[in-house]
């Protein structure tokens, strides 16, 4: 539930700083800005196979924000803010030139599939938009889960 002490404290955060090391390294390095993208669509949904964040449970950037709150004002809002989020993928086109690995990857996420095998890490690579955003023209398609 909002209440007008938590927004207080969350602009005190914007003014003052998160104090989180996650997201003082994103939003203090440009190469950790993103926003990112999964190649593999599947692996959003093998998060812990493939060691990667779960995009679908809570923006990295926001949990980094959450556990910030925390850590400062002492109450987790962890669990209000995800009651607000509804978990979707996002479909987008890119003119960004992207390097030759990223056709291995996809090949062998179909070998994998093909062939019956388990998911592996190695079918898991992330589109990188180095600090520009995704213009809404860009946006294929939103399917909520």
């Amino acid at each position: 539930m909002d209440t007008p002490l938590r927004r207080d404290n969350l602009a005190a955060l914007r003014c003052e700083g998160v104090g989180d090391f996650q997201y003082g390294l994103k939003t203090g390095d440009p190469f950790h800005h993103g926003p990112y993208a999964m190649l593999v669509r599947e692996v959003a949904f093998h998060s812990a196979k493939v060691s990667n964040h779960d995009y679908l449970h809570l923006p990295e950037i926001i949990e980094d924000i959450c556990n910030g709150y925390e850590h400062r004002f002492g109450e987790s809002i962890m669990a209000i803010v995800c009651g607000g989020l509804h978990k979707c993928i996002v479909k987008f086109s890119s003119a960004k030139v992207l390097d030759d690995h990223l056709l291995g990857v996809a090949l062998l996420y179909c070998w994998g599939e093909i062939n019956n095998e388990e998911f592996s890490s190695y079918a898991n690579t992330c589109f990188d938009a180095e600090a520009q955003r995704i213009e809404p023209h860009a946006i294929l398609s939103v399917t909520k889960l």
